[in-house]
């Protein structure tokens, strides 16, 4: 197992907001990016993995490469026919739907929204609230209004939800539209 040096982005969320600082818009942008590429990579194998524990505790900044995802205990080899039914999840950071053990493409996306959401308000994640309040939040720390349309739809009912973080990252890159 490889040794990674640096601090979780967690700590490094929680010192900025005891600090009453936020990461800037386009930090956040790109360590959301680079967070998607490996779970990208994974979903695309013939055998689709899913990481399903995608959390800031689960993020390390490593300085010279940036973030490192680690902590592959819930990952899962997914047929891409069938939904997996296992359980496991980190509340509040894993979807709903995991109670009843369903994961897919979908369920790393609902944990990013969460990051990203966690990443620009420093508050922890949420499961209710409409898009004036996010839209509301977002422009209280200087935040575009589009991202409030990505965040939710990253936190809709899985069939509802952006299906892939291929898609995520696109509209991440798009302003929220898809190209």
């Amino acid at each position: 197992m490889e040794n990674i040096s640096g601090s979780s982005l967690k700590s490094d969320i929680d010192t900025l907001t005891k600090l009453r600082k936020g990461l800037d818009f386009e930090e956040v942008i790109k360590i959301i990016k680079q967070i998607c590429e490996p779970l990208e990579y994974m979903a695309d194998l013939e055998t689709p993995i899913y990481h399903r524990d995608i959390k800031p505790h689960n993020v390390i900044i490593e300085p010279n490469r940036g973030p490192v995802i680690i902590d592959f205990g819930l990952a899962k080899i997914v047929d891409t026919e069938h939904v997996s039914h296992t359980q496991g999840m980190s509340e509040g950071w894993s979807p709903p739907e995991r109670r009843q053990g369903k994961n897919g493409g979908f369920t790393d996306v609902y944990s990013l929204g969460q990051i990203l959401w966690n990443m620009l308000t420093g508050e922890e994640p949420f499961n209710a609230l409409t898009i004036e309040e996010i839209i509301e939040k977002l422009v209280e720390k200087d935040h575009p209004e589009w991202l409030a349309e990505v965040i939710l739809a990253s936190a809709q009912r899985y069939d509802r939800r952006i299906q892939s973080v291929f898609e995520f990252r696109l509209r991440l890159e798009n302003e929220g539209k898809m190209p």
